[in-house]
């Protein structure tokens, strides 16, 4: 199991570490391992999120950008840990850039109307989580990854 911590977590400074790695375990199951840490993480933080908002739960789906969403392996694993669908969006390494950019000319008064942000969403891929035995591991798997935090 990975422990994707090369800076800080949401408890404070700590470093990243693999724990349970065998001799039996090749170059594969170490990007996997790191992978799913990577998604159990990004879970870990969603479910933070949801704490601390003051209405209810309404994630229904992810809609993924950056340098990440060309990892397919990644992005299905993330599918299934999180279990819903993630969208990547078409020019998804430069989307959070435009994005900005688009929302400030906006607001600087650059351009005269507001964008329809909606109707410019292209997606390149979605990812749905399809493999029910998968969620189910990922759901075991992501609790023994929450038990090695302390309370």
């Amino acid at each position: 199991m990975f422990f994707p911590y090369l800076r800080n977590t949401m408890q404070g400074p700590t470093s990243a570490r693999i724990e349970n790695l065998t001799d039996r375990d090749d170059r594969d199951s170490l990007v996997q391992g790191v992978i799913e840490g990577i998604a159990f993480e990004f879970k870990r933080y969603v479910e933070k999120l949801h704490s601390i908002r003051s209405r209810p739960d309404t994630l229904k789906e992810i809609i993924a950008v950056g340098g990440g969403t060309r990892n397919k392996l990644l992005m299905r694993i993330k599918s299934e840990v999180m279990d819903m669908s993630i969208k990547v969006l078409e020019h998804a390494d430069v989307a959070a850039n435009l994005g900005a950019a688009m929302m400030s000319g906006t607001a600087a008064g650059i351009f005269q109307e507001e964008w329809d942000y909606n109707s410019m969403r292209k997606y390149l891929e979605i990812y749905h989580p399809e493999d029910r035995k998968h969620i189910r591991f990922y759901q075991g798997k992501y609790q023994e990854y929450l038990e090695c935090f302390p309370n």
